[in-house]
């Protein structure tokens, strides 16, 4: 018999199968682009199409593709045809939203698409903050454990599923979507732990290899190399400053972020870089923080940001502040003096707030 968590008992899962069922045009959306979100809604897109064979879903991602791991991921499942950047949302994408590995919809990535969207009618999530109520026209799935991945997986076999009926893709995929987002299995729940074992037992040998040992670009060193320079300690807290940063690049933070916390005397990072029109920022705290992280998030940037807590007790989260960088200078590239001016300018303000 299939193990599932008395969070998706068979009457939870009985109202997902009753919103969806009925409707015919779905569009799946995810803030940003890593294994867990792409596991998440691709193995939502497989659900709701065995629940409803006629139907139509589309998936949207907010944000860049990144990092390579997620290169390598879309390139060996050719998912690139089917998924669309939040841009190409249209008027008629709006009907029967449902959001994966994010419970927010004032994620300043989703852009002017969150001002159209009606409240959705599927969450599933694993981060902390949500901004929605579930009712009887809804079913919201947000559970503070380690991915959203394992979530997928006790919804599928909570339907009354075989996992042998999956996608062959889905298997590996929803492997390194849990393994990713539980830092190798270190932060990994029961439950986490449990859906890894049972997917893994339909996984090849050595299939995730390339998606664990991925090769690092050298400008992610030279990113590294930047942040351990532009950096400030000060009780605990940590600000690190990645300058101005490509798009594609923008992971980097995270990865960045991972490696400052480890340092003995630090409780929680902040490291930031600004991104396009965006300051983008990620954060990571240890089980010594004495504050929940999405709380000093939000406290700290606005009600755009947000965070999981990890099962050992430590955080991960970011945040994405909006600035027009048109009306500060007045060609396409800033110059160098601009540039220190807005830096300082940046790393002074996030300084006072993370120190405060």
């Amino acid at each position: 018999m299939n193990a599932v968590s008395v969070a998706l008992a068979p009457k939870r899962a009985q109202k997902f199968k009753e919103i969806i069922t009925g409707k015919r045009n779905f569009t799946v959306l995810i803030s940003h682009v890593d294994p867990d979100s792409l596991a998440s809604a691709f193995t939502m897109i497989y659900l709701i199409k065995m629940l409803v064979p006629a139907c139509q879903v589309k998936m949207f991602y907010a944000g860049s593709v990144g990092r390579r791991q997620n290169e390598s991921i879309i390139a060996k499942y050719g998912l690139k045809n089917e998924m669309k950047p939040i841009s190409d949302f249209g008027d008629t994408d709006c009907q029967n939203i449902i959001l994966v590995d994010s419970s927010k919809m004032n994620d300043i990535r989703f852009g002017n698409v969150a001002s159209v969207i009606t409240e959705p009618i599927v969450i599933v999530d694993h981060h902390d903050g949500s901004t929605f109520t579930e009712d009887e026209s809804s079913f919201y799935l947000v559970e503070l454990i380690g991915s959203a991945s394992t979530l997928m997986e006790e919804l599928f076999l909570a339907l009354g599923f075989n996992l042998d009926q999956l996608d062959l893709k889905l298997y590996a995929m929803l492997a390194i979507g849990i393994y990713s987002d539980t830092k190798a299995l270190s932060s990994a729940s029961s439950r986490d732990l449990k859906a890894y074992e049972v997917i893994t037992n339909h996984v090849k040998y050595g299939e995730l290899n390339e998606f664990i040992y991925y090769s690092l670009p050298s400008s992610h060193y030279n990113n590294m190399a930047y942040a351990l320079v532009h950096r400030s300690l000060n009780r605990g807290r940590l600000v690190a400053s990645a300058g101005f940063l490509p798009p594609e690049q923008g992971d980097d933070l995270a990865s960045i972020a991972d490696y400052l916390i480890r340092e003995e005397t630090v409780h929680v990072v902040v490291i930031w870089a600004i991104v396009g029109d965006t300051v983008q920022i990620k954060a990571r705290c240890d089980s010594t923080f004495n504050i929940s992280l999405c709380v000093f998030l939000e406290k700290s940037f606005g009600t755009g940001s947000g965070a999981k807590t990890t099962p050992n007790g430590s955080g991960e989260g970011g945040a994405s502040l909006q600035i027009k960088l048109s009306d500060w200078i007045t060609s396409p590239e800033p110059d160098e003096d601009t540039k220190k001016a807005l830096l300082f300018l940046i790393d002074t303000r996030i300084k006072q707030l993370v120190f405060a």
